[in-house]
């Protein structure tokens, strides 16, 4: 199992994080994670990191410690 922060970082390096420190680019970010999981559910058949994903009304987000 991967860290979502090294996942994180990795988004970031990679420019991915186009809008740094706002909301926007945070629920951006916090998009990519989700996706990056479920992908590696629907191809491997196992999450890419153990933190728990949370579901919103309009959102979903990492747990991260």
């Amino acid at each position: 199992m991967r860290d979502v922060f090294d996942l994180a970082k990795f988004f970031i390096k990679n420019g991915e994080d186009y809008m740094p420190n706002t909301f926007n680019g945070n629920m951006n970010l916090q998009k990519l994670l989700v996706l990056a999981d479920h992908v590696n559910i629907a191809e491997y058949g196992e999450p890419l990191f153990n933190d728990q994903v949370l579901d919103f009304k309009n959102e979903r987000v990492i747990s991260a410690r």
